[in-house]
């Protein structure tokens, strides 16, 4: 080294005490039993809420459907709504599948979300005005077979598109609980809120 010239720095990770490589204890705790890295950690959290939320929805609408059917229209009709509730599903599959094609699948996904939520806020005025019309009645029954083939299509393929291989295998169990989280939590809540104000309301 010349004379009067500066020693070399030391590296950034040797400048650094060792607290700032070490994790809050709550994401350590989690890291430990959920056995998700610290890294993946958000997007596990996102998904995991989607779950929760789109099983949540299909419980709901599954309960109010049933019930609304059941109730107004009697048992009857239900072979040929299995049947008219399969052959949907198959045609909205086929359509969703074009349709990720040639678009992005976060828009695809944002635009099925927006318009079942316009479904659901239309839908109770129109049984109001129609009452026991079996074409709406109908209509709930199959638009509720949808939405849940359509949220566990999104739910599948948001998982591969943001984890590949081992990843997708560590974290599924985790964001899966999401949706058996709403199943018991919200089947318990439509229960008592039908036999409190009505399975209508």
């Amino acid at each position: 080294r010349c004379p009067g010239s500066r020693p070399p720095a030391a590296p950034e990770a040797a400048r650094r005490p060792p607290e700032a490589d070490r994790c809050p204890p709550m994401q350590t705790w989690i890291e430990r039993l959920l056995r998700v890295p610290r890294q993946q950690q958000g997007k596990v959290l996102l998904l995991f809420t989607y779950a929760f939320c789109t099983a949540g929805a299909y419980v709901t609408s599954r309960a109010i459907a049933d019930g609304l059917f059941l109730s107004r229209l009697g048992p009857k009709w239900l072979p040929l709504m299995y049947i008219l509730s399969a052959g949907c599903m198959i045609g909205i599959s086929i359509l969703y599948a074009q349709l990720v094609r040639s678009a992005r699948l976060d828009r695809v996904v944002r635009g099925t979300l927006l318009s079942l939520v316009a479904t659901s806020l239309i839908l109770p005025s129109v049984l109001e005005e129609t009452g026991d019309a079996f074409a709406i009645l109908a209509l709930l029954y199959v638009l509720t077979e949808i939405r849940g083939g359509l949220g566990t299509i999104q739910y599948s393929s948001l998982l591969h598109e943001l984890f590949r291989g081992q990843d997708a295998r560590r974290v599924y169990g985790v964001i899966g609980a999401g949706a058996t989280l709403a199943g018991i939590l919200l089947g318990g809540v439509v229960g008592i809120a039908a036999q409190q104000v009505g399975v209508a309301n």
